[in-house]
């Protein structure tokens, strides 16, 4: 009970949940890493199948984008972090901006480019 009441106080606070179902949208490859990050990369995607392009963040609104980043299995997050706060600190931040892409960062601060693990863009609330 304690988990689920943590989940939605988690939720509410960053104005988001992880709903598990959802469309793969876009099998995030080709990364190029934010500033000297050993941790946090750009993909560019830039309208994953099922997103449209002016559904991504952007500096009149910062949180219009719907898209979660799956690390295998694992949603990452808080989505719509800045991107400074996805190259300092990682641990899964990440954000879908508009004529960038998505710009994120592993859960555990390994290198995307290199710890074999997957890393896939979904937007949730649609299925096949």
């Amino acid at each position: 009970m304690a988990g689920i009441i943590g989940y939605f106080a988690l939720a509410t606070y960053f104005k988001y949940s992880y709903p598990l179902l959802g469309k793969e949208a876009a099998v995030l490859r080709g990364f190029e890493r934010l500033g000297d990050s050993h941790y946090a990369v750009v993909a560019h995607s830039w309208a994953p199948r099922g997103a449209r392009l002016g559904e991504a963040d952007s500096e009149d609104d910062n949180e219009r984008s719907r898209v979660l980043i799956y690390e295998d299995d694992k949603p990452l997050g808080p989505p719509h972090s800045p991107h400074a706060d996805i190259a300092r600190l990682g641990m899964g931040r990440f954000s879908h901006w508009r004529g960038q892409g998505f710009v994120f960062s592993s859960s555990d601060n390994s290198d995307p480019v290199t710890n074999g693990r997957s890393y896939r863009a979904v937007v949730p609330g649609t299925t096949d």
